[in-house]
C-alpha cells in the first residue's frame, strides 16, 4: 500500500463516521475549526481552510522523498553558482534580470544560501513524486504547517485512528519552535550574534504567519517585530527602527517588489555590504524562484553542467519544462522540434505558467482549455516570460460529504539549513493547487505501516474534539 492508496483506505473510515452519526461528525468537524481559529490561524486575513483529515505518507516513501528533497536542494545551490559563473545562462534563462543583479550581492556568510525552501510537488499516475516548484521566496507554511499537525494530534481525530499506525516524527510539528530556532542557527553560521529580529514585508502583502515567526523568536529570548521594509532608517548601515537596531531579517515579501521599490534603496545597499543577515538572500529569493531554473535543470542543452547522478535526479523528479521562446528545442520524447508548434500541438498534456508569479496566478491547463483558448494564451504568453511544462497528473480525493469536495492534491516538502523539516499537503477542486484559490491545507503523518484497519466511529469519547486540549501554542 502506497501513500495515497494508504490515505484513502483511512478516508473511508471518516466516510463511515459521517454515515453512521452525520451530526457527531458535523459537531466535531465545527469544533475543529474553532480549535484552529482559536490558535491564530489564518490566510489573508480568512480562517486558515485546514481540514482534520490527513495525508499519510509511508515511511518508506518518506524515506525516498526526503532524500530527493535534499537532493534537489544541493542541486539548486550549484544551480546559484551556475547563475553567476556562466554569462550564457544569465542571457538565456534569466536575462530579465540583469539590472537587478547589482542588488543581489555578494555571497552571503551562511551557506546554503537557501536556507529556506519549499518543493511543491505530487504523486504522478505512475505512483512516482514529482516536482513541479521550488519556492524559495518566504514559502508559506513554514509554521502553520506544524502547527496544524501539533493541533491535530491533540484532537479526537487522532483518537479515532486505527490501530497500526505508529506516526513517526517532523521537525517542523514536533518542535514548535522548529522554524525560529533556523533562523538563529543561520545566523549564527554567519557569525552573527542577534541582538534583535525583524520580519519585513513590504506595502501590507504576504502578511500571513508574521506574528507567529516573531512569537517564536521572542520564545527563545530575542526581541522581535515586524516593520514595512521602507520604514527602517539605516544610519549605520544596520536597519533601525522603534529604537531598536535589527541584525536578523527573514523578508515575507515579493523579491522583485523590493528591488524595484525606490523607497528601499538604502536597505538594500545595506544588504549588500553584508550589515546584517537577512533570510533568504536575494538571489536565493529571486533565481532559484524563478520556474525558468527547471526549464535549466531538464533542458539536455545545458546537461554537461550536472554529474550522471544529478541528471538521474532530475530525470526522476522534474517534469519537461521549457522557457516559452520560439525555437528548436529538445521535446519530451528525446526527439528535436520546434517549441511553439509542439506547444500548440499538445496542449492536453501541458501546463502555461508564468516564470515568476505566486499563487497560481496565470496558470493555463491546457487539459481544461479549448485550442482557441490555448492558442490565445499562447500568443499573449511570448510577450512575457512563461515556461510550459509537461503536466503531472495530481491524484484526487474526495472528502466527506459534510466537509466538502478535495479534489487534486499535492504534496510539498520543507527544508531548512539544507535538511528536510516536513511535509505541507494542499487540495483544490481546480489542478493549480493553492489555498489563495479556494484550496484547503490538511495535517501530514507519516505511518510507520499500513494501517489494518480504518478510523473508528464507535466511542464517543474518541470522536469528540477536546477544543481545551486543542489550544496548542505555536
Amino acid at each position: 500500500m502506497d501513500s495515497h492508496e494508504l490515505t484513502l483506505h483511512i478516508d473511508e473510515g471518516w466516510r463511515e463516521w459521517e454515515s453512521a452519526d452525520p451530526r457527531q461528525f458535523q459537531s466535531a468537524l465545527q469544533e475543529w475549526r474553532s480549535a484552529v481559529a482559536a490558535n491564530g490561524m489564518t490566510f489573508e486575513g480568512m480562517p486558515y481552510p485546514a481540514q482534520p483529515f490527513p495525508v499519510f505518507v509511508t515511511s518508506q516513501q518518506h524515506r525516498q522523498v526526503r532524500a530527493d528533497l535534499v537532493a534537489l536542494h544541493r542541486l539548486l545551490e550549484k544551480v546559484l553558482d551556475i547563475y553567476e559563473e556562466e554569462p550564457g545562462v544569465r542571457r538565456q534563462f534569466f536575462g530579465d534580470y540583469e539590472r537587478a543583479r547589482p542588488s543581489f550581492g555578494p555571497r552571503p556568510p551562511y551557506a546554503p544560501r537557501i536556507w529556506v525552501c519549499r518543493f511543491d510537488g505530487a504523486w504522478d499516475e505512475d505512483g512516482e513524486f514529482r516536482i513541479v516548484e521550488a519556492n524559495t521566496a518566504c514559502p508559506g507554511g513554514v509554521v502553520q504547517t506544524g502547527l496544524l499537525g501539533r493541533l491535530w494530534r491533540s484532537t479526537g481525530f487522532a483518537d479515532a485512528l486505527p490501530p497500526g499506525v505508529a506516526l513517526q516524527p517532523q521537525p517542523l510539528t514536533d518542535d514548535p519552535l522548529c522554524f525560529a530556532r533556523s533562523l538563529l542557527s543561520c545566523a549564527r553560521s554567519a557569525g552573527v550574534t542577534v541582538a534583535n529580529a525583524a520580519v519585513v514585508n513590504l506595502r501590507g502583502t504576504y502578511t500571513n504567519e508574521v506574528t507567529h515567526i516573531t512569537r517564536g523568536l521572542s520564545r527563545l529570548g530575542i526581541p522581535a517585530d515586524v516593520h514595512d521594509v521602507t520604514h527602517l532608517s539605516h544610519p549605520s548601515g544596520i536597519p533601525t527602527a522603534a529604537g531598536r537596531q535589527y541584525n536578523l531579517l527573514y523578508y515575507k515579501l515579493d523579491p522583485l517588489m523590493l528591488i524595484a521599490a525606490p523607497a528601499a534603496a538604502a536597505h538594500l545597499a545595506a544588504l549588500r555590504r553584508g550589515a546584517f543577515c537577512g533570510v533568504n538572500p536575494l538571489i536565493a529569493q529571486v533565481i532559484a524562484e524563478d520556474k525558468a531554473v527547471l526549464a535549466l535543470l531538464t533542458n539536455p542543452d545545458w546537461c554537461g553542467m550536472f554529474l550522471p547522478a544529478e541528471r538521474d535526479l532530475i530525470t526522476r523528479l522534474v517534469p519537461w519544462t521549457r522557457l516559452l521562446v520560439p525555437g528548436n528545442t529538445a521535446l519530451p520524447d528525446g526527439s528535436r522540434g520546434d517549441l511553439l508548434a509542439y506547444t500548440e500541438k499538445q496542449r492536453e498534456h501541458l501546463v502555461l505558467k508564468p516564470a515568476n508569479s505566486t499563487r497560481g496566478d496565470g496558470v493555463i491547463h491546457g487539459a481544461l482549455a479549448s485550442a482557441d483558448e490555448w492558442a490565445t494564451a499562447l500568443a499573449r504568453s511570448l510577450q512575457s516570460r512563461h515556461v510550459i511544462q509537461e503536466r503531472v497528473s495530481h491524484p484526487s480525493r474526495d472528502l466527506p460529504r459534510l466537509a466538502g469536495q478535495a479534489g487534486y492534491c499535492g504534496l510539498d516538502g520543507y527544508l531548512l539549513g539544507g535538511e528536510f523539516a516536513g511535509f505541507h499537503a494542499r487540495a483544490c477542486a481546480e489542478p493549480t493547487i493553492n489555498i489563495g484559490r479556494g484550496g484547503s491545507v490538511f495535517p501530514v503523518l507519516i505511518a510507520d505501516r499500513p494501517a489494518a484497519g480504518r478510523p473508528s466511529h464507535e466511542c464517543p469519547d474518541k470522536t469528540a474534539v477536546r477544543t481545551h486540549r486543542a489550544e496548542v501554542k505555536n
